[in-house]
């Protein structure tokens, strides 16, 4: 008689949580140090099984992997947490509309991409009119449909409101396209409709009357 695969692989996930929440007992062998200096210690095995970049890391003469040290300077413990609790097979019940664009960064950094795609549905999912330009860039950035789609609805059925991004906001009968810089990242989309369409507005993209073109045939 074959074992059900659904018990199995409830087991084989909780016996991965226990190595992850009881690291005297199951020893770890590498840590990643958040930007804040706090230390996630895990295995390198585990976390090369999920992560491609990590992976190479670690097959590499790397310092990271000398030092069994990883060092995130631009991302914060509850990222890293929440990164770890999903490689160990945890619940991702710590992710939610205010933290989910981070978790999706790193996830994206690292090449998580069931992570990012969790991440991503919520984003979609939780949608406002208000974010829909700043998700829309973010979309386009990171090649992520479909938030991109869901953007773009919100933004085509809104077209008499006001769009935010940032510290920028553009009225629905503007039509500008020019520099803006956002005080948050520096790297800002925001769209304007138009009659003519959607003109994009972008900090350091070489890729702005691409996307502007994108942008028009679409609407």
């Amino acid at each position: 008689m074959q074992p059900d695969p659904e018990i199995y692989r409830q087991q084989f996930c909780r016996r991965l949580t226990e190595m992850h929440h009881e690291p005297d007992l199951h020893p770890a062998d590498f840590v990643i140090r958040s930007s804040e200096g706090t230390d996630f210690p895990v295995h390198r095995c585990i976390l090369a099984t999920h992560s491609p970049v990590f992976a190479a890391m670690l097959a590499h003469d790397s310092t990271e992997k000398k030092q069994a040290l990883c060092e995130l300077d631009d991302i914060d413990g509850e990222s890293v947490d929440i990164l770890c609790d999903y490689v160990y097979g945890c619940e991702l019940g710590k992710v939610n509309r205010d933290n989910a664009e981070k978790i999706l960064i790193t996830a994206d950094k690292y090449d998580v991409a069931d992570l990012r795609a969790f991440c991503e549905r919520l984003l979609a999912s939780t949608l406002t009119v208000e974010k829909a330009a700043r998700y829309l860039a973010l979309a386009e950035q990171r090649g992520l449909g479909t938030l991109m789609e869901e953007a773009l609805f919100l933004l085509k059925t809104h077209r008499t409101r006001k769009y935010t991004t940032g510290n920028h906001e553009v009225p629905a009968n503007a039509c500008h396209c020019g520099p803006n810089t956002s005080k948050e990242d520096g790297r800002t989309l925001t769209l304007a409709p138009t009659g003519a369409g959607f003109l994009a507005v972008a900090i350091g993209s070489g890729a702005l009357a691409i996307f502007c073109a994108k942008i028009s045939r679409i609407f």
